[in-house]
């Protein structure tokens, strides 16, 4: 697979062609490209994440945003945090699948190629700075994520529809739990639309 190759999967996995997971599953020149569309994918959010501290954030007026502060923990930790959960996501789903609804032949590579496709929606959250819709956007990014997610379960193992749905989510379950638990109030280890609550006390806060 190039890398013009590799873009335009995941253009189609994020217009949820079930074909792309398909072309991927069974590629492992792929399973590097997968990687990659989780890092960037949650590089992008955390960015978003970043410039939403410095434009659409509203402290009271004595305050300022700590923005290097949450640089560190957001977008560098935080980041890294959320690939690692990643991961469990992928190996949760595995798990449900082989353990739970005992589906054959579930290889963990094909797991990680359409699973990692799958998470490129996770990029619209680069728009959270948007002042009001950030939360709308965030809901969307993630939800989207999961949608892809499903197709790729699918395309990875076979399962039906509802498997691959109740396999997604069990992973996914973990996933947002733990970030949103890191990421809650100024704790800021997680990146994106897990590291801001509904108010200014979301990041890091000091006296001008």
């Amino acid at each position: 697979m190039t890398l013009n190759q590799a873009r335009r999967q995941v253009l189609s996995a994020a217009s949820f062609d079930p074909d792309a997971y398909e072309t991927v599953r069974d590629d492992p020149a792929a399973t590097v490209y997968a990687v990659a569309v989780v890092v960037v994918s949650t590089l992008l959010a955390a960015l978003g994440g970043f410039l939403w501290t410095r434009f659409a954030a509203a402290p009271p007026p004595i305050f300022e945003t700590d923005t290097a502060r949450f640089f560190t923990r957001s977008v560098v930790l935080g980041s890294l945090l959320q690939v690692a959960m990643w991961a469990v996501w992928v190996g949760v789903t595995q798990t449900w699948l082989t353990q739970i609804y005992m589906v054959r032949d579930v290889p963990l590579s094909s797991l990680v190629r359409t699973m990692g496709f799958a998470f490129a929606p996770m990029a619209l959250q680069v728009f959270l700075f948007l002042p009001v819709i950030e939360f709308p956007l965030g809901m969307i990014a993630v939800g989207g994520t999961v949608g892809c997610t499903v197709l790729a379960v699918r395309a990875a193992s076979g399962a039906t529809p509802g498997q691959a749905l109740v396999a997604t989510m069990a992973g996914f379950v973990i996933f947002a739990m733990a970030l949103g638990m890191l990421g809650n109030t100024d704790t800021d280890l997680a990146p994106g639309i897990f590291a801001l609550d509904p108010n200014a006390i979301s990041v890091s806060l000091k006296l001008k």
